[in-house]
């Protein structure tokens, strides 16, 4: 059966969120068709009724087919007979939908959306979070690098006053020995006497600089210890850098791992999306169709202000068991095309012809 009544739509809808969206559509006039037979059963049997719905009575079996066409559908139906005789096959057209069932899934659906967009807005916000993460320890390894630099020049500027101190300290260590010497041959210059003990002093204080000790009564660290001292913090800012380094690395790691996550959510999201659309666009092509099948109400007009219902039913002509006649009247075989055509094949030219 072929579904002639075609017509093109410009069909509007809300989608989700309530976006508009417009989509021209080709569509068909709903024509509910009720195919019926009743099958002797007494003169068929195997039979292969598809989809029909049947009701036995007695030797009758009642098959109903129920389609759509849209804009095709075919009810086929196979069975063997022995001196065939069938009723009519009847056939009734309506211009209406059958019972539709609203999908009970779709607010889940709108639901299960709405939790994916705000997981993938949350995603970009961690995305954005470990790139920001990432920038902020480069930047605290490239001020540990340039620490490190720092103490170690630093540390050379130390160990060159080291060497300095030292040589001071051989230096003032001979000019003492000397004045010693000086004030044993003079004990009565007073001048010597001053010398010596500046020189003490001074080799008290070079002593300290270089080797450490206390200075008015607080520790004093000597240049020695403060390289060790300098050597030990660029060593550790060398193991924080390389530290921040790792950090940096695996932020941008977390970061590419999130876009990857982020990205198949925003897939699922699309997906999701494109589903519900397409469920409303099904719900807005099925209220248009409804309303076709509606306003085909009359066939020749009516008055205004009337109601009217449409319905074609047609019937095809019986088959009918051969009459048996005496053999002296019986009409001899003549082979004509129309007595070897089965009943099947009957049937399908007058469908065909029908529609």
């Amino acid at each position: 059966m072929k579904n002639q009544l075609k017509q093109k739509k410009n069909i509007s809808y809300s989608g989700y969120k309530g976006v508009r969206h417009s989509v021209e559509k080709e569509l068909y006039t709903p024509i509910l068709s009720l195919v019926s037979l009743n099958i002797p059963t007494e003169h068929f049997t195997d039979m292969k009724l598809g989809d029909a719905m049947t009701v036995m009575s007695g030797k009758t079996m009642s098959a109903t087919w129920m389609i759509v066409p849209n804009p095709e559908e075919t009810i086929t139906l196979e069975m063997k007979g022995t001196d065939i005789e069938l009723e009519p096959i009847t056939i009734t057209l309506i211009p209406k939908l059958p019972p539709v069932s609203e999908v009970p899934v779709k607010e889940q659906l709108e639901k299960l959306t709405d939790g994916i967009q705000q997981i993938s807005s949350a995603l970009d916000q961690i995305g954005d979070g470990a790139n920001q993460l990432a920038s902020g320890n480069r930047q605290v390894k490239n001020g540990l690098n340039q620490l490190s630099e720092g103490l170690g020049q630093l540390n050379q500027v130390n160990q060159a006053h080291e060497g300095l101190v030292k040589q001071s300290l051989e230096t003032n260590r001979q000019l003492l020995a000397l004045a010693q010497n000086l004030a044993a041959e003079k004990p009565q210059d007073a001048n010597l006497q001053a010398l010596v003990q500046g020189l003490k002093g001074q080799q008290q204080m070079l002593k300290m600089l270089a080797e450490g000790g206390n200075l008015q009564g607080k520790p004093f660290p000597g240049l020695d210890k403060m390289e060790e001292g300098l050597k030990g913090s660029k060593a550790g800012a060398d193991k924080l850098a390389v530290a921040a380094g790792q950090l940096e690395k695996g932020s941008l790691q977390l970061k590419t791992g999130i876009e990857k996550l982020s990205g198949g959510t925003a897939e699922i999201k699309n997906g999701l999306i494109t589903g519900l659309n397409k469920l409303y666009e099904g719900e807005a092509i099925l209220h248009q169709s409804k309303t076709a099948a509606e306003q085909y109400d009359t066939f020749l007009g009516k008055p205004k202000g009337a109601k009217g219902e449409v319905r074609f039913i047609l019937k095809t002509d019986p088959i009918e068991p051969v009459k048996a006649k005496g053999s002296a009247e019986q009409k001899p075989d003549t082979g004509s095309e129309e007595e070897s055509i089965s009943f099947f094949a009957k049937v399908k030219k007058w469908l065909s012809d029908l529609f």
